[in-house]
């Protein structure tokens, strides 16, 4: 069974249009290794509703895996390095991590999901 957790937490408040520090890093493992697939993790802006929020979280919010650790399962980091939020708001940050054979993304399936802390972002 595949875990996703957040190993490093975004901010609990923030202004807008501000890069985010610390960076979301997501760690995601699995006890099987799959040499055929190739991973990769979206970072998705939800509404303290639980709603999805669109045109709101900016930067690269789709990414490959780092290699965390040689050993015989599957050990990928995720680190989002350049997300801001362009609007005032309470948010978290959902990342999805997807696996897809080979490298045909549009094959691709939800492997895991995992949501930050609150966010509070204020007008800057």
């Amino acid at each position: 069974m595949p875990n996703l957790r957040i190993t490093s937490q975004p901010p609990p408040w923030t202004a807008t249009s501000t890069i985010l520090y610390p960076s979301l890093v997501a760690r995601f493992t699995s006890r099987s290794r799959s040499t055929n697939s190739s991973y990769f993790a979206m970072a998705i802006l939800m509404g303290s509703d639980g709603m999805m929020v669109d045109g709101t979280l900016f930067g690269t919010t789709t990414i490959t895996g780092i290699e965390a650790a040689g050993g015989t399962g599957t050990d990928l980091s995720f680190h989002f390095t350049d997300l801001y939020i362009a609007y005032a708001g309470t948010y978290y940050i959902r990342v999805d991590v997807y696996k897809a054979p080979g490298h045909d993304l549009n094959m691709a399936t939800l492997s895991a999901e995992v949501n930050s802390n609150q966010i509070v972002v204020t007008d800057g």
